[in-house]
């Protein structure tokens, strides 16, 4: 059974890789993350804590790290892992007069980062057409291969053979054949 502290870590995790591949999970946490994280637990609400303070105390708590020696912290870092994490909801605590526990029972309540606000599919059969390779004509239809994958660079561009003869020349490595 997860315990509370595993729970936090992982809607940290979450909201810390949440937009990113593979390649850019890196379990640490800007400020703009953090903000959208507070922002959905009810944490930031705009008139007792706002973001601008939020950020103040974002800062505040990387700095705290640096002065602490820590290595996970070097200069010019902007970004926390889960322990500075922590650190930051008990500065919040004591700036907000709230309760530590509180603040990380709500982090621990959200389901996982909303996408409200994004842009969705209008209409999926308009996209459909769109994205049909088998009804492209012309150069489009170059573009792709059999299955309807794209050929990237060699299906848009016209690539000169550099060979030293020029267009359409029908008697193309002959020469050594007459002489």
């Amino acid at each position: 059974m997860a315990t509370g502290g595993d729970d936090l870590k992982a809607k940290f995790t979450t909201f810390a890789d949440f937009g990113k591949n593979d390649k850019t999970k890196t379990g640490r946490m800007d400020s703009k993350q953090a903000t959208k994280m507070l922002k959905e637990a009810n944490i930031i609400d705009g008139k007792k804590y706002t973001s601008n303070a939020f950020d103040i105390t974002f800062t505040k708590a990387i700095a705290d790290r640096q002065k602490k020696s820590d290595p996970n912290y070097p200069k010019g870092v902007k970004t926390i892992n889960f322990d500075g994490f922590a650190d930051l909801l008990d500065l919040i605590a004591g700036e907000t007069k709230k309760n530590s526990a509180d603040l990380k029972a709500a982090v621990q309540g959200l389901a996982g980062p909303k996408t409200e606000g994004t842009t969705g599919t209008a209409n999926k059969d308009t996209t459909g057409r769109m994205t049909d390779t088998t009804k492209y004509t012309g150069a489009h239809k170059e573009r792709f291969d059999e299955s309807g994958k794209g050929k990237g660079a060699e299906g848009r561009k016209d690539v000169a053979a550099n060979d030293g003869y020029v267009g359409d020349y029908k008697g193309k490595d002959t020469y050594d054949k007459k002489h």
